[in-house]
C-alpha cells in the first residue's frame, strides 16, 4: 500500500522552518515567500525519504488546500507568503495533529532545503532547489494524440526520474499490478464518465481520484490516475505533472491601441 504525501503535510513545516531562521526581534520586510517550484521540489524530498510514498502535488489539491487555509496563506501568483500576524505556533496549531514519526523523520531530513527559500532582504528571490536526481521530461497525451479520430488532445508535460522508455515499460505493467485498464477507461468517442466499481478499485489502491458529478471525468483526472498508477507499477518511478506556466503568444486577438492586428499566417499549409 502507497502513501499518499499532500500539500498539507508538508508546506506548513517549510514556512515553519522559514520562521524559524528569522532571528529573535529581527525586522524582515516581507514574510517568508516561498515559489510553487520550490515547495513540489521539497515535497518530492520529503517523499523520496519515506517509503512507498507518492507524492501529491495536483493543480486541484494546491488549489483546495490554500483555499481553505485562506486565513493562513496568501497566494500571490507562482508565490505563496503567510498572512500577517501568522506565527510558528499558529501553524503548529493548525496543522500538526496528523504528524507521524515517518513523516516527522523525513521532514527533518529534508529541512535543508529550506534555509534559502524565505526572503529577508530586498534582493531577488531565491530560485526553487534542484532535485538531487536527474530530471527526465516527457509528454503525457490524453486524447486522439495520434490525430486520427477526432484530433483533440491535451499534453501534460512529466518531470521523471527514469527515461521515458521505463516509463513505458511500466504503463505495460499497470493491468497487472493493480488491476486496472487505463486505456479502459473513457476510451470510446465522447465517453467521459467512469463506472462506480472502476472509481471504487482505484479508491482502494490509495489514489486520490473524484470524479465529477453522474462520474464525468475531465482530461486532468485521467493524467493524474494515469501517473499515480505508472508509479505503482514500478515504485521507484517519480513522477510529478509539471505545474503550466503562461507563455505568450505573439498573434493576440483583435486590435492593439494603435489599431494594428497580426493575421494568419501560414493558413494554407494546413
Amino acid at each position: 500500500m502507497h502513501r499518499y504525501l499532500e500539500i498539507s503535510d508538508f508546506v506548513p513545516h517549510v514556512f515553519i522552518r522559514c520562521l524559524g531562521s528569522i532571528r529573535e526581534g529581527q525586522r524582515t520586510p516581507t514574510c517568508p515567500l516561498v515559489t510553487m517550484d520550490a515547495l513540489a521540489a521539497y515535497g518530492e524530498a520529503v517523499a523520496q525519504d519515506m517509503e512507498n510514498t507518492i507524492l501529491d502535488f495536483s493543480r486541484e489539491a494546491t488549489a483546495d488546500f490554500f483555499g481553505r487555509n485562506d486565513d493562513v496563506f496568501s497566494v500571490e501568483g507562482d508565490y505563496v507568503t503567510l498572512k500577517d500576524g501568522v506565527t510558528k505556533e499558529t501553524l503548529r496549531e493548525r496543522f500538526n495533529g496528523g504528524l507521524t514519526v515517518d513523516l516527522a523523520k523525513a521532514l527533518l531530513a529534508a529541512d535543508g532545503m529550506t534555509q534559502s527559500w524565505h526572503n529577508t532582504s530586498t534582493g531577488p528571490r531565491a530560485a526553487a532547489p534542484k532535485p538531487e536526481y536527474k530530471v527526465y521530461q516527457f509528454y503525457l497525451p490524453i486524447g486522439d494524440w495520434s490525430d486520427d479520430g477526432h484530433g483533440r488532445c491535451q499534453q501534460f508535460l512529466v518531470n521523471s526520474n527514469a527515461p521515458v522508455e521505463r516509463v513505458r515499460e511500466a504503463h505495460f505493467r499497470i493491468k497487472e499490478t493493480t488491476g486496472i485498464d487505463i486505456e479502459s477507461i473513457c476510451g470510446g468517442c465522447e465517453e467521459n464518465t467512469i463506472s462506480p466499481d472502476v472509481s471504487e478499485k482505484i479508491a482502494a489502491l490509495g489514489i486520490p481520484f473524484e470524479p465529477g458529478e453522474d462520474g464525468q471525468v475531465f482530461s486532468e483526472d485521467m493524467a493524474h490516475l494515469w501517473v499515480a498508477l505508472l508509479q505503482l507499477a514500478d515504485p521507484e518511478l517519480k513522477l510529478q505533472i509539471q505545474r503550466e506556466t503562461y507563455i505568450p503568444m505573439l498573434t493576440f486577438p483583435g486590435y492593439d491601441e494603435k489599431g494594428r492586428h497580426i493575421g494568419d499566417v501560414g493558413y494554407g499549409v494546413f
